[in-house]
């Protein structure tokens, strides 16, 4: 049951389930420009969720050029 899983991954589940719950609060993005700050892991998954929840074009700004990397991954 849940009381088997490792701390580690519960601790991933509730970060992904706050970032999704962040995106759904923004109501429908599809075919919209969502702006992301930040280019940590939340940063990046909002980044993932606002794509897939519909989002046009996701923009995400942060300092480090290498950190941006991933998120052009997405498109």
């Amino acid at each position: 049951g849940l009381q088997q899983l490792p701390l580690h991954k519960a601790a991933l589940m509730i970060a992904l389930s706050e970032t999704a719950s962040c995106i759904e609060q923004l109501g429908d993005v599809t075919g919209k420009t969502v702006l992301v700050t930040g280019t940590g892991i939340a940063g990046y998954t909002l980044a993932y969720f606002a794509k897939a929840f519909g989002a046009a074009r996701v923009i995400v700004l942060g300092r480090r050029a290498s950190r941006l990397e991933p998120a052009k991954a997405l498109g």
